[in-house]
């Protein structure tokens, strides 16, 4: 029976990794830093790793940037996917050594972008319930919103704006505003300046 030598395998394969060392046209090795930035080369010779984890990172930055305008559940399900995925991808960088870990914070990463994604989470936990009924509160004022506002604007011809605003409530009046300006445009009402505001009369054809 033959007992293999494990103690030598160890040792021969020890001197293989450090043989087999990958070096810059510089000599240099593309596992450490050299005075605290990347070995040249060591971008292209991790190509394959760093065009992956770039598509990964741009996925969930786009699902997070696509639910900006949708409820605050979207929103905070969306952050927290990114959050989860750049600790993951900081976990396994510093894992690999110093030269992932110093691309993943510096060329990846933003320290600036990261604390604002944190306190936007942070926001959002704190205050996810009472955000989702304003939400949905916003939403059903915003179901027929045009027709209705035509309809009372129509029985209060010569209304200023500032009282339509003051009608319909303050969660929707930008949403007003971008409806009378357009319908400005179309001829459809008349605003005549007064103050800080304006007089808004009904075109009857």
């Amino acid at each position: 029976m033959i007992i293999p030598n494990m103690f030598k395998k160890k040792n021969n394969t020890k001197r293989d990794t450090n043989k087999n060392e990958k070096l810059n046209s510089f000599g240099e090795p593309l596992n450490h830093l050299i005075d605290g930035e990347l070995p040249w080369g060591w971008i292209s010779a991790n190509k394959e790793f760093i065009d992956k984890t770039q598509s990964e990172y741009k996925y969930f930055l786009n699902e997070w940037n696509d639910s900006i305008n949708k409820s605050p559940k979207n929103k905070y399900s969306a952050l927290k996917s990114l959050l989860s995925y750049i600790n993951d991808i900081q976990t396994r960088c510093n894992s690999l050594g110093e030269c992932f870990a110093y691309w993943c914070n510096n060329c990846l990463l933003t320290d600036t972008l990261t604390a604002k994604l944190e306190s936007t989470y942070n926001d959002l936990s704190e205050n996810l319930l009472e955000l989702q009924k304003e939400y949905e509160k916003k939403q059903h004022l915003l179901q027929n919103l045009e027709e209705n506002l035509y309809v009372f604007i129509n029985s209060n011809n010569g209304i200023l704006q500032k009282d339509i605003y003051s009608h319909f409530g303050p969660e929707i009046k930008n949403n007003i505003a971008d409806i009378l300006y357009q319908w400005e445009k179309e001829k459809k009402i008349n605003r005549i300046k007064s103050g800080n505001t304006y007089i808004i009369t009904v075109n009857n054809y």
